[in-house]
């Protein structure tokens, strides 16, 4: 498999680089608003289950998924979105 090999280990460890990414930008920003750590790479915040890594919220009830980014606006509110 050679050359094939090394293209999907190279893919592996660019999609890896992008989770650490994502969670180190999530992470904080969910634990001060106040998530519940459930396990390796979820938080919980009211009916939500969140996902940094992936960087999407789900709704428990409904399955219903939106934009990690959205979430945390709407939480948050304005001072999120613009940066601060």
């Amino acid at each position: 498999m050679g050359d094939m090999g090394d293209i999907f280990r190279a893919n592996d460890e660019f999609y890896k680089e992008r989770r650490a990414k994502r969670a180190a930008k999530f992470e904080p920003v969910l634990k001060e608003l106040g998530a519940e750590f459930k396990s390796e790479g979820v938080y919980m915040f009211g009916d939500y289950l969140l996902y940094p890594t992936k960087g999407f919220a789900m709704h428990k009830k409904t399955y219903k998924k939106m934009s990690l980014n959205k979430f945390i606006q709407e939480r948050k509110g304005a001072a999120y979105a613009a940066g601060d």
